[in-house]
């Protein structure tokens, strides 16, 4: 994973036990700065614009992929369990963290990749990136939720599923890092272009700490 910095400061000794101490936040607070800087990239006086690429990401896209698959009519019998409550936000809503779990769930991803394929919504080639990350954001939650999964039928941590658990999380990193790569290096970049830098800081702390837990007290001590 050469674009994962592994450098980067998760834990420090304890002065008096010298045990590891883990510095992780959140994860649902994670998954509310996710979701409010995709409302932010959707406003057209805001500074935010979430681009992976020549990909954007905003709450917009979702609203219309939303929209086109029967979502404001629920003609489908309920897609996903998005409402217009998901969209029209205001400071109470965006504190109701099922509505940002919600809105970058699997059902949501599996509805972008129907618009998609089915070409419902304009430039639907666009998605892909907005795809990739309501995958990994769903996997993220899953994982710290400990949620078990047909592929997963055993999600707890323990020393036989710790590599795999590992694994995935940072397939989750190496696709956060990249995009801060590809940002980075690109000609007139925008810090804009990429989440807040306070977000990217606590995608590597939640990652990589859960990842250094799993090996010290799974893999290691086994407990």
């Amino acid at each position: 994973y050469p674009s994962i910095d592994f450098e980067f400061t998760c834990a420090f000794e304890h002065p008096c036990t010298h045990e590891p101490v883990f510095v992780a936040v959140d994860m649902p607070h994670l998954v509310k700065r996710f979701v409010n800087a995709l409302e932010m990239a959707s406003r057209n006086k805001s500074k935010r614009d979430l681009r992976y690429g020549n990909m954007p990401l905003n709450m917009r896209m979702i609203l219309m992929a939303w929209g086109e698959t029967g979502g404001r009519s629920l003609s489908l019998g309920g897609l996903t369990k998005l409402t217009a409550q998901h969209f029209k936000k205001d400071s109470f809503s965006r504190m109701r963290v099922y509505l940002a779990v919600q809105l970058l769930s699997n059902s949501v991803k599996e509805m972008m990749e129907l618009c998609q394929l089915k070409k419902l919504v304009d430039q639907h080639q666009l998605y892909t990136r907005l795809i990739e990350m309501a995958a990994h954001v769903n996997n993220l939650v899953d994982i710290c939720n400990g949620r078990k999964r047909k592929e997963w039928p055993d999600a707890r941590y323990s020393k036989s599923t710790g590599p795999r658990i590992m694994k995935e999380l940072l397939e989750i990193l190496k696709w956060f890092s990249e995009w801060k790569a590809l940002n980075d290096s690109t000609e007139g970049r925008d810090e804009n272009h990429f989440i807040p830098v306070e977000s990217w800081k606590d995608v590597q702390y939640l990652i990589l700490s859960t990842i250094s837990m799993i090996q010290y007290y799974c893999i290691d001590r086994e407990v």
